[in-house]
């Protein structure tokens, strides 16, 4: 299943996919996917914009992830099943 936006495009290149892999994929369509997903990227460009660059693709690859995995306890989308604070679930996915 993919979200997407109203786009006829994307949904006719979608189609034809699916007919020449033989595959199901679905499209969930949104009038406002792309409003959406930049509401969710700007707190990403909000904290990343102070730092200028990265040194290297693996730092910048850790960092970005550790943003978003703040942001997705801090927005209930993953929780362990003891539910601990969201710092120590951090700590406890971090540590794995």
């Amino acid at each position: 299943m993919i979200n997407m936006d109203k786009s006829g495009a994307n949904l006719a290149g979608l189609q034809d996919f699916n007919d020449q892999q033989k595959t199901l994929i679905i499209a969930r369509q949104n009038r406002y996917m792309n409003n959406i997903v930049e509401r969710d990227h700007q707190r990403i460009k909000r904290i990343t914009s102070p730092m200028m660059e990265f040194k290297s693709s693996h730092s910048a690859h850790n960092t970005l992830a550790g943003i978003e995995l703040i942001a997705q306890l801090r927005k209930h989308q993953m929780k362990l099943a003891s539910q601990p604070p969201i710092r120590r679930q951090f700590e406890m996915l971090a540590a794995s």
